[in-house]
């Protein structure tokens, strides 16, 4: 009886041990960041609409304002360390900039809607311009190697996520994006809301001598090397039944007006039925982040996030208290806004994950 009731004990500890070890595997990493820097605040540096930022490999920062046309440096504590660029049609000049990366010779890049690339030194010395057909309306764009481009944009009228090499103009890869957002019709014209609560629509990072490429939903991603080949690719179906109620709730607060009703706003809502919806992508010494859309919409949210290995091996999830613009070589760029809902810095993480 006594040997029948040790073996039972030890079984039992044997099955809560391993019960414990696998919500240990399950677990999810929450604000895996350690404040290691802060800017001043941007009301202070003059940056107004942030729209993207890059960092180079001595860790300066360099941060597109897409009001200002300026680019606006930092060093590696996020000090103020310059800034560059200005409004025009000339050399180094800009109409409406929409992306600014860092090129494997360390050289910092601009796509602007003149059908144009810019390059600077980092300390904005213009180095030249790349100019690209008319045909191809970029919004985007990162170079991979000498001439290698990953970018994102319209083809006649068909959104386009591509990799291509831009002195031929010739096609490596393309994968056709359905534009995301409310499709209504006023006054006979036909009018395309973007949804900001979604995300973006076409999500790009490079990093580490490859580029990521990836969407809002459905759920998906590719890797690139500086080849162009793909190294990893994911797909998932993360259809649902509806919309939760304070999505709904959300997007018919912020489109309710003369344009659309209530009514049209939840029919519309219906046709996004995913789940795991893409708010972005960064990748860092052989991670691949997808950073998810929070559930819930309140001041404190934080988001859910995704870890893959550059196989596209599945490691482990986390909560993020902030979405990080880059990510680099273990540190974590994010804009934090303070609790006036006004003031905003940039701030540096130690990413500990």
């Amino acid at each position: 009886m006594k040997k029948s009731l040790i073996g039972m004990t030890i079984c039992f500890i044997l099955l809560m041990n391993g019960c414990t070890q696998g919500k240990i595997e399950e677990q999810t990493l929450e604000n895996p960041f350690e404040e290691v820097a802060r800017s001043k605040s941007f009301l202070e540096l003059e940056i107004i609409w942030p729209y993207g930022l890059t960092v180079d490999p001595l860790a300066n920062v360099f941060m597109l304002d897409v009001k200002t046309k300026k680019i606006t440096k930092f060093d590696k504590n996020l000090q103020y360390a310059g800034s560059f660029g200005h409004e025009g049609q000339g050399p180094g000049e800009f109409i409406h900039p929409f992306s600014i990366s860092v090129n494997p010779s360390g050289q910092i890049m601009i796509t602007d809607a003149m059908n144009k690339i810019t390059t600077y030194d980092r300390d904005g010395k213009l180095l030249g311009e790349t100019k690209f057909p008319q045909t191809l309306k970029l919004d985007g764009s990162y170079c991979l190697a000498e001439n290698l481009y990953l970018g994102r944009g319209l083809i006649g009228y068909d959104n386009y996520a591509m990799l291509f090499k831009l002195q031929e103009m010739e096609m490596v890869y393309k994968q056709k994006v359905p534009l995301h957002g409310f499709t209504i019709r006023e006054r006979g014209e036909l009018l395309t809301i973007e949804m900001p609560y979604l995300g973006g629509i076409i999500f790009m990072d490079d990093n580490d001598g490859h580029c990521v490429l990836g969407a809002s939903y459905p759920y998906w991603f590719k890797l690139f090397d500086s080849k162009g080949s793909i190294t990893a690719s994911i797909e998932r179906d993360d259809k649902r039944k509806e919309l939760a109620q304070d999505e709904i709730h959300y997007i018919s607060k912020t489109f309710n007006g003369p344009r659309l009703s209530v009514n049209d706003i939840q029919k519309t809502a219906e046709k996004h039925k995913y789940k795991n919806i893409i708010h972005n992508i960064r990748i860092d010494k052989g991670k691949i982040y997808v950073i998810l859309v929070p559930t819930m919409i309140s001041t404190d949210h934080k988001y859910p996030v995704h870890v893959y290995d550059y196989r596209g091996q599945f490691l482990q999830k986390a909560l993020f208290p902030l979405s990080p613009g880059k990510i680099k070589n273990g540190y974590a760029y994010a804009i934090e806004t303070a609790k006036d809902g006004e003031t905003r810095y940039l701030v540096k993480f130690k990413l500990l994950i």
